[in-house]
């Protein structure tokens, strides 16, 4: 099937669209064998395309948790999480606007926020000790590329803790 470009998964939950039909339909494929659902239409995305297309002022209206509510409840766990390792270089990987390494931050950790898409043009940061990546690998195109990104980024006998809902 299709549906238009600007369908949002948070239309789900506010009841409501929550942008207007662009009029680009967008092809999905289901596997016969195991039901994966998937589309190949942002396989050529470049990070300029997303940055117009998906990742702008309006994402949020996709994505409320976004902001605010997420990466300070990421932030908590792992305050939780890696207390004992205060001192260890930390990475939040793909950490949007950077709020999940500030709180961080304020817990006494030594953590750092990068994100290709938010901060782009940024140089990439010095590898880490433990590297956290939330909500990051389904939206990207290419997930080999993004994973041989991280593994560089990634000490020698790091730990790399990431999540995908």
């Amino acid at each position: 099937g299709e549906l238009d470009f600007a369908i949002s998964g948070n239309d789900f939950f506010e009841g409501r669209r929550m942008f207007a039909d662009t009029g680009l339909m967008v092809g999905y494929f289901r596997c016969p064998d195991c039901g994966f659902l998937f589309t190949p239409a942002f396989d050529s995305f470049t990070v300029a395309d997303w940055e117009q297309h998906v990742y702008n002022d309006s994402y949020v209206l996709a994505d409320p948790p976004f902001l605010e509510e997420r990466p300070l409840r990421d932030a908590k766990m792992c305050g939780i999480l890696f207390d004992s390792f205060r001192q260890a270089d930390m990475l939040d990987y793909g950490g949007g606007r950077g709020l999940l390494a500030e709180d961080l931050k304020r817990q006494g950790f030594r953590c750092v926020s990068f994100d290709p898409i938010y901060q782009a043009g940024k140089p990439q940061p010095a590898p880490a000790d433990i590297m956290t990546c939330f909500e990051v690998v389904q939206h990207v195109a290419n997930q080999n590329a993004l994973l041989q990104d991280i593994a560089r980024l990634l000490k020698p006998g790091a730990v790399f803790l990431f999540s995908t809902l």
